[in-house]
């Protein structure tokens, strides 16, 4: 076999072993090759398959950016653009996309730029910005998303019932779309129905077990019903099972330690929390409070 041959046969098992969703067994195999081919397209797009699916976005950035240099198409700068967004590098995403607003896309590609700049706008309160997007959107009527994202333009300008119409069309659309269902539900506790608005965030957790925005409400809520805190806390454990680092989700899971009176639970958990945040004032606060609720 020649040594082309046998390049050409690690491409093939690198792509057979993503296809089976083993990554590090990739990175293996491209490593082997990566003096040769560090600069070939076919080694970068496997490459940021490989990283994307180990969730290495700092070096999908690079390997994404590589490709922008040597290849450019319209689908390489989205590319770009996403992994600049999963490290929260939302400027430079946000400059790609003004940017790629100028090329010829294809609808589907439109549509993917849309919502990604809709994600950005919001997050950094731009409004406006969302709004404009938003109405440029041909399909934006179809999209359970962009209909999430207007309700969200409509009840920052506090317009309330135009909103909870806009999250009502977002379920319709979507059932699935967790995020609307935790909307809903602010709404619906904010009009001062207190069931139905657990019963939106129940839904948001049931189909999204990872939505950190539901598990902080539905922390909120328990402690006026513990009937539920066993459940409540059951899905607290369960997110911190695979992120067990993140510290809002942990303090919700000292309170419901502490509203169930597990007591040497909730400090041993404090203690992890301050020995990998030994600064973080939310952390020193919450053992201030289970210290006094522990007296009273």
């Amino acid at each position: 076999m020649s040594q082309t041959q046998s390049f050409q046969t690690t491409f093939g098992q690198v792509e057979l072993l993503l296809n089976a969703r083993k990554p590090y067994g990739a990175l293996c195999k491209l490593a082997s090759i990566s003096l040769q081919f560090s600069k070939d397209i076919r080694f970068l797009s496997l490459m940021a398959s490989t990283q994307e699916q180990l969730k290495d976005f700092n070096n999908l950035v690079k390997t994404q950016q590589q490709l922008v240099v040597r290849r450019g198409t319209v689908e390489d700068k989205l590319n770009l653009l996403m992994a600049h967004y999963k490290v929260s590098e939302r400027n430079q995403a946000l400059d790609i996309g003004l940017q790629l607003q100028a090329e010829e896309l294809s609808a589907a590609q439109d549509q993917k730029l849309s919502k990604i700049l809709v994600k950005i706008y919001l997050e950094e309160n731009d409004f406006d910005g969302a709004q404009e997007v938003i109405t440029k959107c041909l399909f934006s009527e179809a999209d359970d998303f962009l209909m999430w994202a207007q309700g969200i333009v409509h009840l920052n300008a506090d317009h309330k019932d135009k909103a909870l119409d806009y999250f009502r069309k977002a379920v319709q659309l979507n059932a699935s779309n967790d995020q609307a269902w935790v909307s809903l539900g602010i709404m619906h506790k904010d009009m001062g129905d207190d069931d139905l608005s657990a019963a939106n965030i129940e839904k948001a957790i049931d189909l999204n077990p990872f939505n950190t925005s539901a598990l902080k409400l539905m922390t909120t809520a328990t402690t006026k019903n513990t009937d539920k805190a066993q459940a409540a806390f059951g899905h607290l454990r369960f997110y911190l099972s695979e992120f067990c680092f993140d510290e809002e989700i942990s303090l919700c899971h000292v309170q419901m330690l502490c509203q169930l009176k597990q007591w040497d639970a909730a400090e041993l958990e404090i203690d992890k929390l301050l020995f990998h945040q030994p600064e973080s004032s939310a952390v020193k606060n919450m053992k201030k409070s289970m210290i006094e609720a522990q007296v009273m």
